[in-house]
């Protein structure tokens, strides 16, 4: 098969005309060009899980994730790999990341750890990692949540065929339980789905609804006048939480989810400006992952 040539290339169109209608957001649309490659092409030969079916169902008619409290195998040298490529095209931008790849260069990254703390959402574990090593505890946080994308995915695409989320509610994912990264306004009658930026899954959750605390009577719209009829942010009054809503007829794939966020950033910054923020979900335990040696 021909190789794709860049210039042709979907993510670097997209790219591309981002930098071109947004100047400022040049270098980072340019930063983009060079990790997302990265992460859609790594494989970190995350282990099939021993979930059956059944059990599978169960874990969501409970409202739990289906990787919670699952073994999560991985290959830590891929890991190690692919941090090391992120952290070096992240040096150029910031200099932090120096010191995160000299860790990873000295063997001193706790990957299950690391693991266990992305999944969870535990902001908290990665900031002792981070605490421990001297490091940038934000940055760290980036970057390993990008480094284990690949293997988040790969069991995303797995469980797809174990199990279907068509009775799922919740607003954090029901694969891995990362807050969505934004809703799509799919289909003809547009159906918002939520999609998790970790592992790429899609589920339906009402429109008119707040995906932090549920409620449907003090929701705002935020829009950018320019793309008024493809975007908006919806914002509570409540709860001070904030998400974007796309229109998109079919589904995103998952290595452009990070393009369209990139995309809609007018919309946090102006969800921001008006002190609305993106809220944590914290309904469920750690999951505690295994390292393949």
């Amino acid at each position: 098969m021909a190789k794709q040539n860049k210039t042709t290339d979907p993510l670097t169109q997209r790219l591309g005309a981002l930098a071109q209608a947004q100047p400022a957001m040049q270098a980072i649309a340019d930063y983009y060009r060079v990790i997302l490659p990265l992460i859609n092409h790594a494989d970190l030969a995350a282990a099939p899980l021993n979930l059956s079916r059944e059990a599978a169902q169960e874990k969501l008619n409970a409202g739990i994730p289906l990787l919670h409290n699952e073994p999560l195998e991985f290959d830590h040298a891929a890991a190690r790999a692919l941090m090391l490529a992120l952290a070096r095209a992240a040096e150029k931008g910031q200099p932090a990341a120096r010191e995160i790849r000299a860790a990873v260069e000295q063997n001193k990254m706790d990957w299950r750890g690391l693991l266990a703390a992305i999944v969870a959402g535990d902001t908290e574990a990665v900031n002792a990692i981070a605490q421990s090593l001297h490091l940038d505890s934000n940055l760290l946080w980036t970057l390993a949540q990008n480094t284990f994308k690949p293997a988040l995915r790969a069991w995303h695409r797995q469980l797809s065929d174990i199990v279907r989320a068509d009775e799922w509610r919740k607003s954090y994912c029901f694969i891995c339980g990362a807050v969505p990264v934004f809703g799509e306004l799919q289909g003809n009658d547009q159906a918002r789905h939520l999609r998790c930026g970790q592992c790429g899954a899609d589920w339906f959750y009402e429109r008119m609804r707040c995906v932090y605390c549920g409620r449907s009577r003090e929701l705002n719209f935020l829009y950018v006048e320019a793309q008024r009829d493809r975007m908006h942010a919806q914002a509570c009054d409540h709860c001070k939480g904030y998400i974007k809503n796309v229109a998109a007829f079919s589904p995103t794939p998952t290595e452009m989810l990070a393009v369209v966020d990139l995309e809609t950033l007018l919309l946090d910054y102006s969800a921001q400006d008006h002190g609305y923020a993106r809220q944590a979900i914290r309904e469920f335990e750690e999951i505690v992952p295994v390292v393949v040696e």
